[in-house]
């Protein structure tokens, strides 16, 4: 059960552009990114701030991401 919930998030991430957008920009950036980093480079393409920090509590509720004790996002093993 625990290997298909893993298989069908993935498959999600795949194809959802927003998230796909975000696990693009962690992996151009080493995984790891302040939230506040990862924030600004979507508001300077014209997104909103809050849609961004939805989509990212949403990728963390569905553990696409996790936060390290810094608040560094990064991609979460499964991917």
């Amino acid at each position: 059960n625990c290997t298909w919930t893993m298989v069908g998030e993935a498959e999600m991430v795949k194809q959802n552009k927003a998230y796909s957008e975000i696990v693009e920009l962690l992996k151009l950036n080493n995984n790891a990114m302040a939230v506040k980093e990862i924030v600004s480079y979507f508001v300077d393409k014209g997104e909103k701030e809050s849609t961004v920090r939805w989509r990212l509590s949403e990728m963390l509720k569905r553990d696409i991401l996790y936060s390290d004790n810094r608040g560094v996002y990064k991609i979460n093993n499964i991917l």
